[in-house]
């Protein structure tokens, strides 16, 4: 018996020229339902997460410093004011989130998309599984994204201070 069975595959071909040596490639997207959670630690994760937030958008930053080293050498990671953008989020105030960093509200949304899965799967008994192809533009495109974070968070250090 299969681990997962596939409810829709999509596929789309990549352009030739845009690859080396015209090689046609698929780019594919995987939508397959499971009979167990295969990522039960991602939904412990997300749930501790959201109930973290929930407490610091409710009670405040706590007194001790979260900050990795290199910040108090002045460099921001792409984690930066995390902490505070996700409690802002949870508040509601999407302007002061996006202030702090940019990912917080996307990580946020992220948290609550798997524990509704969580939540499916233990009404249905079927848990919702979405795996994407890896492919070498896909990973350069989320690096890409990551730099650009860093950079952004790197210009506004002094409001992360």
């Amino acid at each position: 018996m299969a681990r997962y069975d596939t409810m829709w595959e999509y596929s789309r071909d990549v352009s030739a020229s845009t690859l080396v040596g015209g090689e046609r490639r698929s780019v594919r997207v995987w939508v397959e339902r499971s009979r167990r959670d295969p990522l039960p630690g991602l939904t412990i994760v997300a749930m501790a997460g959201l109930v973290v937030g929930v407490l610091l958008a409710r009670f405040g930053m706590p007194p001790v410093n979260l900050h990795a080293p290199p910040h108090f050498w002045g460099i921001m990671d792409p984690l930066c004011g995390m902490t505070r953008g996700s409690a802002a989020t949870l508040r509601g105030d999407l302007g002061k989130a996006w202030w702090y960093n940019p990912a917080s509200p996307l990580v946020i949304a992220a948290g609550f998309a798997v524990v509704a899965r969580w939540a499916l799967g233990l009404a249905t008994g079927r848990w919702v599984c979405v795996r994407l192809q890896r492919t070498r533009l896909g990973v350069a495109v989320l690096a890409s994204a990551f730099v650009v974070l860093d950079v952004y968070q790197q210009l506004h250090v002094d409001r992360l201070r």
